[in-house]
C-alpha cells in the first residue's frame, strides 16, 4: 500500500501537477489588485506607495476595466489568443485588446503577472482581489 502512494505522488509531481487547487486555477477573470510595475527604459518600479495610486483591474470573459483610484480609466474587449512573443520569444497565451495592444499573461495562485507586448515596457502584478 505505502509503494502505491509513493507511486502516485511520484507521477503526480512529475506530471506537473500540484496538490492545490488554487495553483490549477489559471482563469484570470476576477478583480486584480495592483502590486507593482516594473520596466521601461530605467528599469523603474512604481508601486501603490511610490504612486500614491490604487489600482484595480475587473476581468470579466470578454472585457477587462481599469479602476485608478476608484474612477474608471481603461475600458476595452478583449480575446486571448497564443502569439509569438517579441519579449520572451516562442509562443505565449496573449491577452489581445480591442485597440491591438498585446500583453503577455501567466498566472501563479493568486498572482497575476502582465508583460506588456514591446521592448522597454511594464511588467505589472496583481494580486487576486
Amino acid at each position: 500500500m505505502e509503494n502505491k502512494i509513493l507511486i502516485a505522488l511520484a507521477l503526480l509531481i512529475s506530471s506537473g501537477c500540484s496538490l492545490t487547487d488554487d495553483s490549477q486555477d489559471l482563469s484570470i477573470t476576477g478583480d486584480w489588485v495592483w502590486i507593482e510595475s516594473t520596466g521601461g527604459i530605467a528599469g523603474t518600479t512604481e508601486t501603490p506607495t511610490s504612486t500614491g495610486d490604487t489600482i484595480l483591474v475587473t476581468i470579466t470573459s470578454n472585457t477587462i476595466r481599469k479602476y485608478t483610484n476608484g474612477s474608471l480609466t481603461f475600458e476595452s474587449s478583449y480575446t486571448i489568443q497564443t502569439m509569438e512573443s517579441v519579449i520572451y520569444g516562442g509562443q505565449h497565451a496573449m491577452i489581445v485588446y480591442g485597440n491591438g495592444f498585446k500583453q503577455t499573461f501567466r498566472r501563479e495562485g493568486k498572482k497575476l503577472y502582465l508583460s506588456d507586448e514591446c521592448n522597454d515596457c511594464f511588467v505589472s502584478i496583481y494580486s487576486k482581489g
